[in-house]
């Protein structure tokens, strides 16, 4: 089984920073994948990029008429032919499409892929005209138009055109396509939608390596950034996290104005601009950190973390922060209740009251059991979100999509690449009286109908055989086959047998299926129940 992970970035964003967490952790498991990203930032040689960002230029003329548009939109209209190219032309045997924005992939090119698809959603745009933070829009679930992040009035605006593009091709999709929503509320939203609730929509987190985000002696690290162990450090951060409007800047200054406490400092990580101090609070800015090691660190020196967007699915530093046992204050807003508990391992402010988010500040940095927070923080990540967890979750839903018999009923027709000339074809002395063109189509219609029928069985298999036919059914359901025996390989001679641990024995030799039999049952001590044999 081979995953291909495609995302516009590798490192670059939250979507970025998820979509590798998930490649490396499959890797761990023994999974084969790749990652295939636009632009790639990191240090990981393994990364395979097909860099057409210069395209975004002409994504972004449509919008030109649109005065003051407040988020990020993506129209997605330039096709990336080399992309679907090597996409189809691969050896993936599912394509796991993220945050596929930034003109990396038309909506259109979508459509052209022919490999069983896997969405993630990251945000909202997979279901909407194409703004990735919606608000409280509820034009989704129609055809958006008359969009107020385009600040549009027309019925028929920009929001309206892409919703109907990606209508016709998602029509077009397997019905049995998934989508997985990193929290329940974008999940559930999803479901709302009239373009994908067709789909197979479903709640997954991303995973993260509990193992590197740890805990770090807070005193060491306080003596090497040089700040005082009597302060008490609030700390704030996120890709643009001072100019992005999202992300709530604003509503954190506002809530410090309403601290009683003041021996605190502000820090901040990931902001664009310089930050001057505020209301008396000293803030040490670090800008975009590139290191995660680094990162790690500015978790560990503070005392709670602060994250007061407007907007946000699962988000990473929350799930990082947890991991380094250091307790958050958020918002009650999209999927940020899927990861505090309320007064357990955070504080959940009711959405944009700055007071209350004052008042959860205030609550856990003096709270009398804080290492107690610190401690179920850490112990939510390793039960919930930790690769150990996460991972195997996705293996399985790959597997179960494997077993879906639609995309191999579709793809497994008369261009299937196994002819009767090429197999013994007294087998099929039956329909010898069809015309050979009309022969190679029956066995075809007749493997399909085999696969069925094998591809049900939750059994480990060992193939009998590795000809034409065993490759196949090998590559077809990879996740089944642990081995194979043949009497011309010495390596895996059916004497082998008794050294192996299996299910089912599967004889994809035809011609010779009761010869084959007897040898196993008589010679091998098999028993009967556990040979099958292709019954076309």
């Amino acid at each position: 089984m081979k995953i291909l992970i495609v995302n516009s970035f590798d490192s670059k964003g939250g979507a970025a920073r998820a979509a590798y967490r998930l490649y490396s952790g499959l890797l761990k498991f023994n999974i084969e994948a790749e990652l295939l990203v636009q632009k790639s930032t990191s240090n990981d040689n393994s990364v395979l990029t097909f860099d057409n960002s210069e395209m975004l230029t002409f994504d972004t003329i449509l919008l030109t008429n649109y005065i003051n548009i407040k988020t990020y939109f993506s129209n997605s209209i330039i096709s990336n032919s080399n992309l679907i190219n090597y996409i189809n032309e691969s050896d993936a045997d599912i394509v796991h499409l993220h945050w596929i924005t930034n003109s990396f992939l038309s909506i259109e090119d979508i459509g052209k892929i022919t490999k069983p698809i896997v969405f993630t959603m990251h945000d909202n745009w997979l279901f909407t005209g194409g703004c990735h933070i919606m608000g409280e829009c509820i034009n989704y679930k129609n055809e958006c138009g008359n969009c107020h992040i385009l600040n549009s009035n027309e019925i028929n605006d920009i929001s309206n055109i892409n919703w109907n593009r990606k209508k016709k091709v998602f029509n077009n999709l397997n019905k049995n396509t998934y989508v997985i929503g990193l929290s329940k509320w974008v999940t559930n939203k999803a479901k709302k939608s009239s373009l994908i609730n067709k789909f197979n929509i479903i709640n997954l987190p991303n995973p993260i390596n509990s193992e590197y985000y740890v805990n770090i002696n807070k005193d060491s690290l306080r003596k090497k950034y040089k700040i005082y162990k009597n302060k008490k450090i609030v700390i704030f951060g996120a890709m643009s996290s001072t100019s992005d409007l999202n992300k709530g800047y604003h509503l954190l200054l506002d809530s410090l104005s309403k601290l009683k406490s003041k021996n605190i400092e502000l820090l901040i990580f990931g902001n664009d601009d310089n930050i001057e101090n505020f209301n008396n609070f000293h803030i040490n800015s670090f800008g975009k950190i590139e290191d995660d090691q680094v990162l790690i660190e500015l978790y560990n020196l503070s005392d709670v973390m602060i994250v007061p967007s407007l907007q946000e699915n699962l988000p990473n530093v929350i799930i990082e922060a947890f991991s380094s046992s250091l307790p958050v204050v958020a918002f009650n807003i999209g999927g940020i209740p899927d990861i505090i508990d309320h007064k357990i391992n955070g504080y959940l402010a009711n959405a944009f009251n700055t007071q209350d988010l004052a008042d959860g500040i205030e609550w856990i940095l003096h709270h009398p059991n804080y290492d107690e927070l610190c401690k179920n923080a850490r112990k939510k990540v390793l039960s919930n979100f930790s690769e150990e967890i996460v991972i195997p979750k996705y293996i399985k839903l790959y597997k179960k999509i494997l077993k879906e018999l639609k995309y191999y009923k579709n793809n497994f027709k008369e261009s299937t690449d196994i002819k009767l000339s090429n197999l013994y074809i007294e087998t099929f002395n039956k329909y010898v009286q069809k015309e050979n063109s009309e022969k190679e189509i029956y066995f075809s219609k007749n493997f399909n109908k085999f696969f069925e029928q094998i591809s049900l069985i939750d059994e480990n298999i060992i193939l009998y055989g590795y000809g034409t036919i065993g490759k196949t059914i090998q590559k077809l359901i990879p996740e089944k086959i642990i081995g194979y025996i043949d009497m011309n390989d010495n390596n895996n001679h059916p004497s082998t047998l008794r050294n192996m641990k299996y299910d089912k024995i599967l004889i994809s030799v035809l011609g010779r299926e009761k010869e084959i039999k007897r040898y196993l049952v008589k010679e091998l001590s098999v028993p009967k129940n556990k040979i099958i044999t292709i019954e076309l």
